[in-house]
Order: C-alpha cells, then sequence, then structure tokens
C-alpha cells in the first residue's frame, strides 16, 4: 500500500515538472517570437524612415548638383557619371545635355534611369518635369525606389566634386581665359549689330562685309533678307565661316540663334578668332568712317 502510495506521488510531481517545463518552453517561444515581430517592425520603420527622407532630399540633391555644371571638368565629369549609372554612350548623353540645358545633368540621368525601367523614351519624362511635376513625384509614379536613385545621384555629385577640386589650379585658369576670348569677340560682334541699326549703316556695312568676304553685295543683301534677325558682324561671320568650311551660311547662323557663341562656332571649326577678329578691325574702321 505505501509503495503504491509512494509511485503515484512521484507520478504526479514528474507530471507537474513536465507540465512546468512545457509551459517555460512554450513562454519562451513567444518571447523569441515577440523579439522577431519587434526586430521587423523596427526594420519597416526604417524603411519607411528612410524612403522619407529620399522623397524629401531627392529635388534638392538634384538641384544641387546641376548647381556644379557650371565648370567645364564638373559638367564632363557629371556627363561620364551618368552614362556609366545608366549604360547609355557618353555621346548622347552630351548630345542631350545640349537640347535640354535646363535639365541639368542630374535631371538628364533620372529620366535616363526611369527610362531604362520604364521602356519609355527618355522626352517623355523630360517633358513632364518641364510640365511642372518634381524628379520625386515622376519617381514614385513609376515605382521606383528613391534610395537607389539617391546613391546613384551621390556617386555621381562625388565624381563632379573630386574633379572640380582637382582641376581647380589648371584647368579653371585656362577655361577662364578662353571665356575672356570668348566674351571680346562676342562683345565685337554684339557692337556691330548694334552700329548697323543706323539708317546710313547698312549699305555701308554690307559693302565692307563683302570686300572682306569677296561676296557679291547683292548675295549679301538675299542673305540678310532671309535672315532679318541677323546683325551686320553676324552676317560677317556667318559668311566667313561658310568661306573656309563650304557650308552653308544659313547653317551657323541657325547653330548661334540656337544658343551657341560665336566664339564656340568658330572654334568648333577649327578656325582662328585672332584671324576673324583682324578682319573685325578692319570692318568696324569701315562703320565709323561710313557715320
Amino acid at each position: 500500500m505505501w509503495a503504491s502510495l509512494a509511485a503515484q506521488g512521484e507520478e504526479s510531481i514528474m507530471k507537474r515538472i513536465t507540465i512546468t517545463l512545457t509551459t517555460m518552453a512554450l513562454l519562451a517561444g513567444f518571447g523569441l517570437h515577440g523579439a522577431d515581430d519587434k526586430t521587423t517592425r523596427r526594420e519597416r520603420a526604417e524603411q519607411t524612415k528612410a524612403q522619407r527622407e529620399a522623397k524629401k532630399d531627392i529635388d534638392q540633391q538634384i538641384q544641387a548638383i546641376n548647381k556644379l555644371d557650371n565648370k567645364e571638368s564638373a559638367l564632363r565629369a557629371g556627363m561620364a557619371a551618368v552614362s556609366k549609372e545608366t549604360a547609355v554612350p557618353l555621346p548622347t548623353i552630351e548630345a542631350e545635355h545640349k537640347q535640354h540645358p535646363k535639365a541639368g545633368v542630374a535631371g538628364l540621368f533620372v529620366a535616363h534611369e526611369l527610362s531604362v525601367h520604364t521602356r519609355k523614351p527618355v522626352e517623355t519624362f523630360l517633358k513632364q518635369h518641364s510640365s511642372g511635376k518634381s524628379w520625386t513625384e515622376l519617381a514614385e509614379a513609376n515605382g521606383e525606389d528613391l534610395a537607389a536613385i539617391e546613391a546613384k545621384l551621390t556617386r555621381i555629385e562625388q565624381a563632379m566634386r573630386g574633379t572640380s577640386a582637382a582641376s581647380a589650379d589648371s584647368t579653371d585658369r585656362t577655361q577662364v581665359r578662353e571665356a575672356d576670348t570668348k566674351s571680346s569677340l562676342d562683345r565685337r560682334v554684339q557692337a556691330l549689330n548694334s552700329a548697323d541699326q543706323s539708317a546710313a549703316l547698312p549699305r555701308q556695312g554690307l559693302s565692307a562685309v563683302s570686300k572682306e568676304t569677296a561676296v557679291p553685295l547683292p548675295t549679301l543683301e538675299e542673305v540678310q533678307k532671309q535672315n532679318p534677325s541677323a546683325g551686320l558682324g553676324d552676317l560677317f561671320i556667318a559668311q566667313e565661316l561658310a568661306n573656309q568650311t563650304q557650308k552653308p551660311v544659313s547653317d551657323f547662323l541657325k547653330m548661334h540663334a540656337g544658343g551657341k557663341s560665336w566664339n564656340e562656332i568658330v572654334t568648333a571649326q577649327n578656325q582662328s578668332v585672332a584671324d576673324i577678329e583682324k578682319k573685325l578691325d578692319r570692318l568696324e574702321q569701315a562703320t565709323r568712317e561710313a557715320k
């Protein structure tokens, strides 16, 4: 009897121990599960916060990057970085930057990034942005990861800032000298354009251009009629370049009307700015004598 009671007591104790251990294991499991839930929620919160910050900063970052491209060295580095990030050939990026200067280097990057992922033309996004939509709105509307775009923009910005700092003592000084030459040539052309507004000057001015370029006066008068917005200085340089390159005069007048300076056009055609300025000296003298 006593042996039977002892056995029952031991069995009861073992059951209680088993129940206790099971309960502890379950509680531990719930604790771990709760910790996992907390970790997941924290990770989601951090991701949401990062997205909010990227949304807030991306357009500001684009504006900051676009301000860097006023230096030629930084602009070249930025376009090269955009080419690298998007796998678009550099000549394509350069051509698009000329066509859409207001978009800036960073704007072109985002437009290409959206184009790659949506298979829509780059022009679609450039037009949407120029019509008033922010790059953040466009990126979100097309399901883009703002944090990923921000990371790529950061690399582009670093490339532009690094090149600007490295070339400050050499390239920039050369560019300043080139800008001075450009300013001198284009200022003189502008002054000549203003001079021919006098009623007495147009025909004498055209006669002087005819003499310098060896182009018949009637031909120059016809060109002037076809391009009424071109001044005397414009006509002279365009005709001088046409003589040297065997290209139509209208090609150069269109380039200038499209926003290129005469210094840029002359240099691109491998012509001497100094030689053209010597002829401008004689042309200016002729217009002064005609007054």
